[in-house]
């Protein structure tokens, strides 16, 4: 079959802007309370750096110190104190003498919707939630409307006073200001976060077809706002006043989400799953702080459909409890069902009641501090799945241990108290993200299969090959039904050092799996007629395992690499069943079979592709790419082969990786985009020769794009689905299409 490579940029971005794709969503908009917040809130918008509350006779505002967590994020290679704390200013508006009984009217709904998981209490889950453009109290007071409409970077209100009414009624008292001021006819509310400004209202009548503007100031006593109208105006007609709130202390989206995985179904449409961080309602008013290690700062998993064109946002479910969640990987079944695996800190994370584990296990504290999360009790694994239109979960469980599961780490990068946290680069968590990966999969009768990372010695084990924690870290492998209530096989693999599990692949001819990752221990399972059965020295080698369908035997087991630092992240097949992986290493990893191709194929490059046969004791063909840096370029994102055998792969560099230099120098063959920042994604492809067909740089020329750990996809027509963290550093330049 002739190459044709049609690698098509579906970019899920999930971060500082995720409406970004789609141009005539507004920024701000009103969300119903269902069930899903404190009672007593009726409607929430999502701001840049907070929330808007609306209640019966008053308005909340919670804003948190954005800057600050997003550099917590997108620090890079720096030195910060383990004790940071966010900063928060909350205050209310409240109508004074305002009518008891108020109903809102609701206009211009959304399309898309959104579906809220959060708690353990099925109660509380509600779902088919869509959004409004403004939204109108007829009656705030007697003869008086408010109207509330979503702009770019704020909220409009508009008051409207029928005739026969006085706006002299409309008082607005402030609650939680310590500064409030009004300067050149604004009102400029202070906060510790910067100022909050509500422009100068302006006022006018229609009177007979002609809009005649009417003088209006505000009016400040004792933090009571009114209005004054010195000129007067036509008390036989409406008369509307129509003030901008700006939140001007903030820049950019609605919340902060941070992307980590993507993958699509059979219509090609793309989720994108993230972790997102906002904020909940008020118990304090007037400036405070939280701890960064603290629930109050905690993350929920969110995933968001978009239609096959990308121009349309078809749902949007959060997911999780009252700690810290993150999706590491996620993929669709046969019934158009999203499954997903991550890690959750929260005791409270959405199980069912005939789950498989619906008891937190938890473990020690645990943060990374340049993920933005924290783990107060430690990890569990978790496992979900969704209907088609995310508005029923049919299946959700934890599984883990008495220590912490689902996540790669080393014991040193916890928190200590008043002490500094610098970025450590480990044997196998080598990049920023690398605590996050680990891969979920299903096969034909859709069950559910996931690798991953363990430290817990009590993790659950069924018809396992080794039962027995090796080190202080192994690689698992688990086998659920389709219902997450029936453990099938779960095994420890690996030896008396660290081991990570990072990708996973079903042979559905007989049901047995590939899997692949990362081992620092000299006495890994490998089997006697593997392609390297010693352990090549440095810091780790890769290692790849086939195991039977039942997860209690070892086919075959081989260790790869070289004398330095070596790891495999994503394994997969092609239709001659042959054995594909792509990886890091720092060592003279072998060019073997392929003809010194520029810009391909020339040894000292630090990312690998290796093929080897199915039973794992040859490697049959093997190359590198990069360039002559002394770190790796890219962080593998995503990895495929297709039934030609053509090679599709993307990651993401820049000097957040191991604080080597900048992604430069990359081979490039009829690019989308030929130049970096040194701070993008790079995607590659090559024929079934090894030959490169693409190669192109993709990112914005400011910001600094890239993964929070995870999966990433492509489909079987070279069509990628990559989630992305873009946007970074408040810079509105990530490549999207029109509409």
């Amino acid at each position: 079959m002739k190459f044709r490579l049609c690698i098509w940029l579906v970019l899920a971005v999930t971060n500082f802007g995720l409406y970004v794709m789609f141009a005539s969503v507004p920024t701000v908009r009103f969300t119903e309370n269902k069930g899903q917040w404190p009672a007593g809130i009726l409607y929430r918008a999502q701001v840049d750096g907070g929330a808007v509350f609306i209640e019966n006779n008053s308005w909340t505002y919670h804003f948190y110190d954005a800057k600050t967590y997003r550099q917590w994020h997108h620090a890079g290679i720096t030195k910060r104190p383990k004790n940071i704390s966010l900063q928060h200013y909350a205050y209310k508006t409240e109508f004074l003498n305002a009518s008891s009984l108020n109903s809102w009217n609701t206009y211009l709904q959304s399309s898309d919707y959104v579906n809220y998981y959060l708690g353990n209490n099925p109660q509380q889950w509600v779902n088919n939630i869509h959004h409004y453009e403004r939204i109108v109290n007829p009656n705030l007071y007697p003869g008086i409307a408010v109207e509330l409409t979503g702009l770019t970077q704020g909220i409009k209100y508009t008051f409207t006073v029928n005739p026969g009414h006085s706006p002299s009624v409309i008082k607005m008292q402030y609650t939680g200001v310590d500064h409030i001021r009004i300067d050149k006819g604004r009102l400029i509310i202070q906060t510790n976060l910067g100022d909050i400004i509500e422009q100068k209202p302006y006022a006018y009548q229609l009177i007979n077809g002609i809009v005649k503007t009417v003088t209006c100031n505000y009016t400040l006593k004792k933090h009571c706002l009114s209005f004054d109208f010195p000129n007067g105006y036509n008390p036989s007609c409406p008369l509307i006043i129509d003030p901008v709130l700006v939140f001007a202390a903030q820049s950019g989206s609605t919340a902060d989400n941070f992307g980590m995985t993507a993958t699509y179904d059979a219509a090609g449409n793309l989720y994108a799953g993230g972790t997102a961080y906002s904020v909940g309602y008020p118990t304090t008013l007037g400036a405070f702080q939280t701890a960064f290690n603290g629930p109050q700062n905690g993350t929920d998993v969110v995933i968001t459909k978009y239609n096959a064109n990308g121009n349309a946002l078809l749902y949007s479910t959060y997911l999780g409890g009252s700690n810290y969640e993150v999706v590491s990987s996620m993929i669709v079944d046969n019934n158009n069902n999203l499954c997903l695996y991550g890690a959750t800190g929260s005791s409270n994370f959405p199980v069912l009641a005939n789950a498989f584990d619906n008891s937190f296990n938890g473990g020690p504290a645990l943060s990374f501090v340049m993920n933005g999360t924290s783990y107060s009790s430690g990890t569990d694994i978790f496992v979900s799945k969704f209907n088609s239109t995310g508005s029923q979960l049919l299946g959700s469980t934890y599984i883990g241990g008495s220590q912490n599961d689902g996540v790669n780490h080393v014991n040193h990068l916890t928190f200590i108290a008043n002490t500094y946290w610098e970025y450590y680069i480990d044997s196998l968590q080598y990049n920023y993200g690398d605590q996050y990966r680990g891969e979920i999969q299903v096969d034909r009768y859709n069950n559910i299969f996931v690798c991953s990372s363990t430290r817990s010695s009590d993790f659950p084990t069924l018809n396992a090959f080794d039962n027995t924690l090796g080190g202080k870290q192994d690689a698992i492998v688990f086998k659920f039904n389709p219902s997450l209530n029936q453990l099938l096989f779960s095994t420890f693999i690996g030896g008396s050092q660290n081991d990570c599990g990072n990708s996973i692949l079903i042979k559905e001819s007989d049901g047995s799996v590939y899997f692949t990752g990362g081992t620092c221990s000299s006495d890994f399972p490998v089997t006697s007629a593997a392609y390297s059965n010693q352990y090549l020295g440095g810091k780790s080698d890769a290692f790849l395992v086939h195991l039977n369908a039942s997860g209690n035997q070892i086919i075959a087991s081989t260790y790869f690499g070289t004398s330095d630092y070596d790891q495999s992240y994503f394994v997969q097949s092609d239709s001659k069943n042959r054995i594909y992986v792509f990886g890091q290493s720092m060592g003279s990893f072998p060019v073997l079979n392929t003809s010194t191709i520029t810009p391909l194929h020339n040894p000292g490059r630090h990312q690998f592709i290796a093929r080897f046969n199915a039973a794992l004791s040859q490697l049959n063909k093997a190359t590198v790419f990069g360039n002559y840096t002394t770190q790796v370029d890219i962080a593998p994102s995503a990895f495929a082969v297709d039934r030609c055998s053509n090679i599709y792969l993307s990651g993401w560099g820049g000097n957040i990786i191991t604080n080597g230099p900048p992604l430069q120098n990359m081979p490039l063959m009829a690019a989308t985009q030929s130049t970096t920042d040194g701070f993008d994604f790079y995607i590659m492809g090559m024929d079934s020769s090894w030959v490169l067909q693409y190669g192109t740089y993709f990112g914005g020329g400011l910001s600094q794009e890239h993964v929070d750990g995870g999966t990433s996809r492509f489909d079987a027509r070279g069509k990628i689905y990559q989630s992305a963290c873009a946007g970074c550093g408040g810079h509105d330049d990530f490549p999207v299409t029109p509409g």
